[in-house]
């Protein structure tokens, strides 16, 4: 190692050092940290219906960073989008159990602004390119199991064999002991 090595590997060393102080003096001169809920209610809510209707063969994972399963190809020649992906979310992400390997993202939209529009429809493009399909969900409260296990595989292209068989909501007096069947909803 030269001489110069040795003095930047000092340099960067004690640039960490002051760093890691500021850190500490900043977290010292806050007054108190709380946790809160990873998901509100109503996303829990619906990380629920969804982990219902896709069964064990499919895992569920809430709010990942496109980041955590995105990479660009050539990241040092794109750091400004790297690093975008780096603090974007997707709501729900659908992954097979086996490899976790990525099959699928979810959105909820609810009312959202002009900027948060064009957002989505930059996320669901970066998606898209990486072979990902996106179903979008004006709102989780609406939305049967049966309805929702339909589109989902429809927007996967999943066989409605490889998901869980529900059981159609009774809407009127017939008996609750008959069998359950799938859901056919025209597309």
């Amino acid at each position: 190692m030269s001489i110069v090595q040795k003095q930047s590997a000092t340099d960067s060393a004690g640039d960490n050092t002051d760093q890691t102080e500021r850190d500490d003096q900043c977290i010292d001169a806050t007054p108190a940290f709380v946790t809160k809920p990873v998901l509100q209610a109503d996303e829990r809510a619906f990380l629920e219906l969804l982990r219902t209707t896709m069964g064990d063969q499919f895992c569920v994972w809430p709010k990942p960073h496109l980041s955590d399963f995105l990479s660009l190809i050539d990241a040092s020649k794109n750091l400004a989008v790297a690093m975008r992906l780096d603090r974007k979310r997707i709501p729900f992400l659908i992954c097979d159990i086996d490899s976790l390997q990525p099959i699928g993202a979810v959105r909820v939209n609810l009312q959202s602004s002009p900027n948060d529009c064009e957002t989505h429809a930059t996320m669901d493009k970066v998606l898209g390119k990486a072979g990902l399909p996106v179903i979008h969900f004006l709102t989780p409260d609406d939305v049967e199991p049966n309805e929702l296990q339909t589109q989902l595989a429809d927007g996967l292209n999943l066989d409605l064999d490889r998901l869980p068989l529900l059981e159609t909501p009774v809407r009127d007096a017939t008996p609750r002991t008959q069998t359950p069947q799938r859901s056919l909803l025209p597309n």
